[in-house]
């Protein structure tokens, strides 16, 4: 009787552990698979990136005056139909300072995470240009002044 019960009793302890480890299993996956923003998968995708790309119906542009924001250009039929900035807050030296600085321009103002988002006005520079002219603009050594439209002044 006493064999039958050490018997009976380790083939419950092999039970109980493997129960125990089976169910922690896929504990680690669900935090693999946690869905990334828009933003980050943004910044992700465009490391190293300087300067423009045409990706699909957008032009992607980041440049090394402004190595913590993206700008994306969205086109519809070879015009720009609308304009969001990506901005990588943590990067900014003060993030107070650079709230204080968002012009009347932007709108649709979020965040997600440590990053910034918002919606931006069509400048006359952006107005009337297909995606290739866009792009190779903006790959020009005068393409932050074409940016920023100060070569509009000259």
């Amino acid at each position: 009787m006493k064999k039958l019960l050490l018997l009976i009793g380790s083939w419950a302890m092999i039970l109980a552990g493997t129960v125990a480890f089976t169910s922690c299993g896929d504990d680690d996956e669900e935090n693999n698979n946690a869905k990334k923003g828009e933003a980050a998968e943004l910044f992700e995708s465009c490391k190293g990136l300087e300067g423009a790309k045409i990706v699909g119906d957008d032009v992607i542009y980041q440049t090394e005056h402004l190595n913590s924001t993206i700008t994306v250009f969205h086109f519809f039929n070879d015009k720009v139909e609308g304009i969001k900035r990506y901005v990588d807050y943590l990067l900014e030296t003060n993030v107070k300072t650079w709230e204080a600085s968002i012009s009347d321009g932007y709108f649709n103002y979020k965040t997600e995470g440590q990053y910034v988002i918002f919606g931006e006005d069509i400048e006359v520079q952006f107005q009337n240009i297909s995606k290739q002219e866009l792009c190779d603009k903006l790959n020009t050594e005068n393409g932050y002044a074409f940016f920023c439209g100060m070569d509009l002044a000259q």
